[in-house]
């Protein structure tokens, strides 16, 4: 008997056999890459109001440990490099600072307490989604908010996904909702 014709048929793939595997995976990955994108925006909305929140919670907490009023505030890129102030909106990125003298500014570089940078895809905006927002919180020493304030934040390349907001209260608690109002394109 013949060794060769027990050993059955050969194993392996052929060129052909491979190259339509190749194809149907590079369709497959075609497909899948505006979901990825589109999960990958989602994805960044949710952090950036996890870092607000932590902003937040971190400025309520300071305030009471301090017994004295906390700022969280706007902050932008100052081009003449001088120290940091309050200006623009929180889409450019925000700072805290402890503010015993209830000052529009920080005074001193050792009174703020941390920064945060802005995101250049996400926007910050009010909770009607018609301007970037801009405004100040402060946090008395019983750690009490001077104010209601949502700060919805939104995709700029895809303004039709679900928002997420932090909803501040005049106690100073803070809470994330998710959809608590709709995106503007033009913002």
């Amino acid at each position: 008997m013949d060794r060769m014709s027990l050993s059955g048929p050969p194993r392996g793939l052929t060129l052909l056999e491979l190259l339509l595997v190749l194809a149907v995976l590079a369709v497959l990955a075609a497909l899948m890459v505006p979901g990825f994108q589109t999960l990958q925006q989602a994805v960044s909305i949710r952090l950036e109001a996890g870092r607000l929140l932590q902003a937040v919670s971190l400025a309520r907490s300071e305030a009471m440990f301090r017994g004295e009023a906390v700022t969280l505030c706007p902050t932008a890129p100052d081009p003449a490099g001088d120290t940091e102030h309050c200006r623009g909106t929180y889409s450019q990125g925000w700072m805290l600072y402890a503010n015993p003298g209830a000052l529009a500014q920080p005074v001193t570089a050792e009174q703020i307490l941390q920064r945060w940078p802005g995101r250049p895809n996400l926007t910050i905006v009010n909770r009607a989604g018609t301007q970037l927002l801009d405004a100040r919180v402060s946090w008395r020493a019983d750690g009490t908010a001077r104010r209601n304030l949502t700060f919805m934040v939104c995709s700029r390349q895809k303004p039709s996904l679900a928002s997420w907001s932090l909803v501040l209260n005049r106690l100073g608690r803070p809470r994330l909702a998710r959809g608590w109002g709709d995106c503007n394109a033009s913002v």
